[in-house]
This record gives C-alpha cells, structure tokens and sequence, in this order.
C-alpha cells in the first residue's frame, strides 16, 4: 500500500517540479522587468524640467513672504511656548 502511495507522489512530485520552476522563472522574468521599468521611470522624472509655482494674482497666491521674521528664542503666534524644565 505504500509503495503505490510513493509512486504516485514520486509521479506527482516530478509533474510538479517543472511547474514550479516555471512559475519560478516567470516570476523572476517579471519581477526584472519592473524593476527596469521603475528605474526607466525615475529616469524620466529626474531628467524631465519642474515646474515652478506660479506667484502673484495670475498664478494663484503662490509662495507668500512671512508677515514678521521669527526672532530666536519667540514663540510664533498661536503656538504657545513649550514649558522650561
């Protein structure tokens, strides 16, 4: 009775393997490609010109200067100052 069982998982076994290995490949064919093409991509990203904010009333408001410069050592309005240990 258990060499008929070890036959067949001998026969199973030796169907399954080129599967797998297959499976394996394909993956590893997969796997490589996007990788190339992520890095395809950051290429392009990292060659390819930014674009600047636009300031000003045309563009939206933009990047505004601060109302008052932070003096060291002051808390910004609204935040209030940590407590001294």
């Amino acid at each position: 009775m258990f060499a008929l069982f070890w036959e067949q998982f001998k026969v199973l076994l030796e169907a399954a393997v080129p599967a797998a290995a297959q499976a394996a490949l394909l993956y590893l064919i997969v796997r490589f490609a996007l990788a190339v093409a992520g890095l395809l991509l950051d290429l392009a990203e990292a060659s390819s010109p930014k674009p600047r904010p636009a300031s000003g009333p045309a563009g939206g408001p933009g990047i505004l200067p601060p109302q008052q410069a932070q003096i060291a050592g002051q808390a910004r309005p609204g935040i209030p100052e940590r407590a001294s240990s």
